[in-house]
């Protein structure tokens, strides 16, 4: 059995050559976990991705909240922070987010899109080939 950062990271490979590649998209090498990834356990953030210039060994790193568990929705948001990884955190969630958002099927505000029917399909299938995140949600009420 995989843990979540291997099923994450194996969607992110299906991600990348499934939806990213055929566009013209190259995700860059990521490395991708479930955490907070800097806004602390109050953030409403589902996802973040710290640019490869931040890290030492220069590769990208993804972070998923854990208050979500369903797959779908975690691979929704994973699309959106493979976004930023692609093109580049400065770019924010400007024009070149928009083009490749759109072309990838993210709908919505930008800074907090969702899958449109299309891509949940498409997310779904790899889904059926990953099977399910082996990862509970974290309620943040309890400690």
């Amino acid at each position: 059995m995989k843990n979540r950062e291997q099923w994450l990271q194996a969607a992110v490979d299906l991600i990348s050559s499934k939806i990213f590649k055929p566009l013209g998209h190259k995700v860059p090498t990521v490395k991708v976990s479930i955490g907070f990834g800097g806004s602390g356990r109050d953030s409403k953030v589902l996802g973040v991705c710290w640019d490869a210039k931040a890290a030492e060994d220069n590769v990208a790193q993804i972070y998923i909240s854990p208050i979500e568990a369903e797959s779908s929705a975690l691979m929704s948001t994973l699309v959106h922070e493979l976004i930023h990884a692609t093109i580049g955190n400065d770019k924010g969630h400007g024009p070149m987010f928009r083009k490749v958002a759109l072309s990838v099927g993210l709908t919505g505000k930008m800074t907090a899109t969702t899958a449109s029917d299309e891509l949940v399909k498409r997310l779904d299938e790899i889904k059926v080939k990953l099977g399910p995140i082996p990862h509970a949600k974290l309620n943040l009420n309890l400690r």
